[in-house]
């Protein structure tokens, strides 16, 4: 870019050949005129691209429970784009028929011990209980703590989840999933410690045929 004195016919605007003129405060202004780029997007780039819209799509819904899972291991991210981060391998098949893995999603990262294996059953109409042994290593540090459970409906394509406050002698948490009577869910748990300072890893509990 250049500036110029006012030639025999004072400035100009627009554009000659290669050249623009304008103002800038005031000022004649002249500068080349940009020159447009035709980029190619490779089969990589785009297939890149269409499995991070798949994942960020299927996560979206759960950004309130991903932006707290996650934020101790978010440096500066979101939770919500950490997560998308590490669920980048939950995305299977090739492109474009991709598909979501639902037993490689994590919606929660951390060294928080699950103790012996927690079990997540629909023992009554439109609901999801979550239970998990009293007395164990994970009862100690989850004092106050809390659980969650996400279960996601394919056929509606629409999540449905919720966190429960821990107390002492608490050993289960039940979920309303009334939504997704007689279908099928992906269900996930995980646990969180007072404060939010610790997380367990979630898991996945399975294909659960949800009571009507």
């Amino acid at each position: 870019m250049a500036t110029y004195n006012n030639g025999i016919l004072g400035p100009f605007s627009g554009t000659i050949g290669n050249v623009v003129g304008s103002s800038w405060k005031g000022i004649p202004v002249i500068k080349a005129k940009p020159v447009r780029k035709n980029f190619e997007v490779s089969a990589l780039q785009q297939e890149q691209k269409a499995k991070f819209q798949l994942i960020m799509k299927f996560l979206q819904p759960l950004n309130e429970l991903l932006n707290q899972t996650f934020k101790k291991s978010a440096v500066g991210m979101s939770g919500l784009n950490k997560a998308l981060s590490e669920n980048r391998n939950a995305v299977s098949r090739d492109y474009p028929a991709m598909a979501i893995d639902f037993s490689k999603v994590v919606l929660s990262k951390g060294k928080l011990p699950l103790g012996e294996p927690p079990t997540l059953i629909s023992s009554e109409a439109g609901k999801l209980l979550l239970t998990w042994k009293t007395g164990d290593g994970i009862n100690r540090l989850l004092t106050s703590g809390s659980a969650f459970i996400a279960a996601y409906c394919e056929e509606f394509n629409r999540w449905i989840f919720g966190q429960y406050t821990i107390a002492d002698s608490v050993s289960s948490f039940m979920l309303e999933v009334a939504p997704f009577n007689g279908r099928n869910v992906q269900t996930y748990i995980g646990f969180i410690s007072k404060g939010s300072q610790r997380f367990s890893e979630s898991r996945y509990m399975g294909q659960i045929s949800i009571l009507s």
